[in-house]
C-alpha cells in the first residue's frame, strides 16, 4: 500500500492470489485493519488537500467503500477492539495523513487546506480540556471520548484504562470500555503505562517513586482496587509492564539505550530475566 495514488491489494498466503479491494482513488491512505471476523478492511483516509479531516473507513471485495466512522475532524491510527465491538483512535492536534510542507500540492491551496493545518493545534492550545481519544460503537453508532493518555485495553476487549487527572492530581482510570470509568489509582507521583490483564482482572502501572520508575500491581474488582503493592524495587527505571498470563507480568529494566526484560509473577513468585542486550 502506497499512501497517494494507491490501491489496496489483498493475498492469499497459501495460494498467492491478489485481490484488489475498492477503495476511493482520491484519498490517502494507511492504517490497514481488518474487523475482527474478517468480514471488512478497514483504513484511514484523507484528501491531501484538506488537513482539517481524516476519516476511518471500511471495505470488503466486491463491496462499496464507506465511512465506518461518522465524526468531524481529525482522526489518528486506529484499533478495533479485540471483541470487536468498538473503533478506538486518537484525536491528535494535526492530521496524520496532512501533506508534508515541502510537497506542492496539486491545485492552488485554498484557504481551507492552509487554515486546516494549523487549526486542530490551535484549538489544542486553546481547551485544555480537549480530549484525546474516542470510542465508536460499531453496533450502535454511538461515539464517546477520553480525555488521557496511554490507553490500554484487556485482551478480551471489555475493560480499558487509562491516565488523567482527576482534580489536578495524576490518576489512573479503569472501566468498561463502553461504560463509566472510575479513578483506580491517585497519587502525586507521576503515572504511565498502565496494563490490564487479559480479563481484566488486574491492574500493572508504573510509578515515578522518589528517582526512579517502578512497577506496581493491584486486583480490580468492579470500580475499586484492591491489594495494590509494589512489584519492583531497583535503583534502574522498572517501566512497560505487560501481562501475559493473569498472574505473569513482562517488565523492562534499565535505560532505553540497555535495557533488559524481565518475567515477573503478579504475586510476588520473583523474577526470571529474558532478555539482556
Amino acid at each position: 500500500l502506497v499512501m497517494r495514488d494507491s490501491t489496496i491489494v489483498l493475498r492469499e498466503l497459501a495460494s498467492g492470489r491478489e485481490i484488489e479491494v475498492p477503495s476511493p482513488a482520491s484519498l490517502v491512505k494507511s492504517g490497514l485493519t481488518y474487523s475482527v471476523d474478517g468480514r471488512w478492511l478497514f483504513f484511514l483516509g484523507a484528501d491531501e488537500d484538506d488537513a482539517s479531516r481524516t476519516d476511518i473507513y471500511r471495505t470488503a471485495e466486491g463491496a462499496v467503500p464507506e465511512v465506518a466512522v461518522n465524526a468531524n475532524g481529525v482522526k489518528g491510527p486506529f484499533v478495533v477492539s479485540p471483541d470487536g465491538s468498538v473503533l478506538i483512535y486518537p484525536l491528535p492536534a494535526a492530521s496524520p495523513l496532512r501533506r508534508p510542507v515541502s510537497v506542492p500540492s496539486k491545485a492552488a491551496p485554498s484557504k481551507t487546506a492552509s487554515a486546516g493545518r494549523d487549526a486542530p493545534a490551535a484549538a489544542a492550545a486553546a481547551d485544555p480540556a480537549r480530549p484525546n481519544y474516542a470510542i465508536f460503537e460499531l453496533a450502535t453508532g454511538r461515539s464517546s471520548s477520553i480525555r488521557g493518555s496511554a490507553l490500554t485495553l484487556s485482551a478480551d476487549g471489555r475493560t480499558l484504562a487509562y491516565v488523567g487527572r482527576d482534580r489536578g492530581t495524576p490518576t489512573i482510570f479503569v472501566g468498561p470500555t463502553t461504560g463509566p470509568h472510575a479513578a483506580v489509582v491517585r497519587t502525586e507521583d507521576r503515572l504511565d503505562a498502565p496494563a490490564l490483564s487479559p480479563d481484566g482482572r488486574r491492574l500493572a502501572w508504573q510509578r515515578f517513586v522518589h528517582d526512579n520508575w517502578e512497577v506496581f500491581v493491584g486486583d480490580l474488582n468492579g470500580s475499586t482496587l484492591a491489594g495494590e503493592r509494589r512489584l519492583t524495587r531497583e535503583v534502574q527505571h522498572d517501566v512497560m509492564p505487560r501481562f501475559l498470563t493473569a498472574d505473569r507480568l513482562l517488565v523492562l529494566r534499565g535505560e532505553s539505550r540497555h535495557r533488559r526484560s524481565y518475567l515477573w509473577g503478579a504475586e510476588p513468585l520473583g523474577r526470571v530475566r529474558l532478555f539482556d542486550n
